[in-house]
């Protein structure tokens, strides 16, 4: 078995206000390979699993400053809350580390804004019921 090597992998973590925030946490990584400590990392809690750049930075390191991370997330106030109700104590430390994503869903929010008009479409007297699939049947016919 291959010998494990000492990994510090940063990692977006959420629950922060929503998906367009994150802060980068340090997590402290027994791995073989860079790769197999990012792979495990995305999956701990708090950790954007499903987010493409959830994997900030992996860098590898020694027995020393891998242990004084663990000692210092044990006693990080975001990472031992329990729950929302414990994070929200502990609300101006944290939010000096809470970072924007830089691209976050722009053409997504976009298109939601514009096809959410409060407007109604009318063929002849008629209301059209769905007017984002009518509009959609239009636009292939044309």
């Amino acid at each position: 078995m291959a010998e494990k090597k000492y990994f510090i992998v940063t990692a977006r973590c959420g629950h922060v206000g929503g998906p367009k925030y994150y802060i980068p946490v340090d997590f402290p990584v027994r791995a073989t390979t860079a790769a197999e400590a990012a792979e495990r990392t995305r999956w701990f809690p708090r950790v954007k699993h499903h987010h493409v750049n959830a994997i900030i930075r992996v860098e590898k390191t020694d027995s020393e400053t891998f242990y004084n991370l663990v000692a210092k997330n044990e006693t990080s106030p975001y990472l031992s809350a329990k729950n929302p109700q414990e994070q929200r104590l502990y609300e101006d430390e944290l939010a000096p580390l809470i970072c924007l994503e830089e691209d976050y869903l722009e053409g997504r929010n976009a298109k939601k804004r514009e096809s959410h008009s409060n407007k109604n479409i009318y063929r002849g007297k008629e209301k059209i019921r769905r007017p984002n699939r009518w509009k959609a049947m239009c636009d292939t016919y044309a």
